[in-house]
C-alpha cells in the first residue's frame, strides 16, 4: 500500500513540477512576444510521459514483478520497467511567430491543470490524514 501510495505522490509531484515549468516558460514565451529573434519555449510533459511509458512501461511498486499487458492493437501503450522519480520533463524550442491567443489559451489551461493536481494531492493526503487520526 505505501508503495503505491509513494508513487502517487511522486507522480503529482512530477506533475506539478512541470505544470510549474509550463507556467514559466509560457510567461517568458509573453514576456518576450515582441522581441526580435526570440525562439519560443514549449514544455512536453505529456508527451514526454507517453514515450517513457510506452518504452519503459510500468513496475508493480509491491513487487519486483513486472506487469504483463496484452495489447489487442498496436496503437496501444506497451509496458515494462520505469522509474517515475528519474523522470525529466523536457523543454522544446520552436521556430516561428508566437501567437499570444494561443500562449493566453496555454496559460488558462495549465493553470486549470495545475489547480486540479493540487486539488487531487491535497484530497489524497486529507485521507491519509484521516486514517492516521481515526487510528489514534
Amino acid at each position: 500500500m505505501f508503495g503505491q501510495l509513494n508513487q502517487l505522490c511522486t507522480f503529482y509531484e512530477k506533475a506539478l513540477d512541470a505544470a510549474s515549468l509550463r507556467q514559466k516558460v509560457i510567461s517568458e514565451n509573453l514576456a518576450n512576444i515582441n522581441t526580435p529573434g526570440y525562439q519560443s519555449k514549449d514544455v512536453a510533459f505529456e508527451d514526454a510521459m507517453k514515450e517513457v511509458v510506452a518504452q519503459e512501461g510500468f513496475v508493480n511498486p509491491n513487487s519486483a514483478k513486472k506487469f504483463t499487458a496484452q495489447t489487442t492493437d498496436d496503437r496501444h501503450l506497451k509496458f515494462g520497467s520505469f522509474n517515475l522519480a528519474s523522470f525529466k520533463v523536457p523543454v522544446n524550442y520552436k521556430n516561428g511567430k508566437l501567437d499570444i491567443n494561443q500562449q493566453m489559451v496555454d496559460q488558462v489551461q495549465n493553470q486549470m491543470i495545475y489547480q486540479k493536481m493540487s486539488g487531487s494531492i491535497g484530497g489524497l493526503l486529507s485521507g491519509i490524514n484521516y486514517v492516521i487520526d481515526s487510528v489514534k
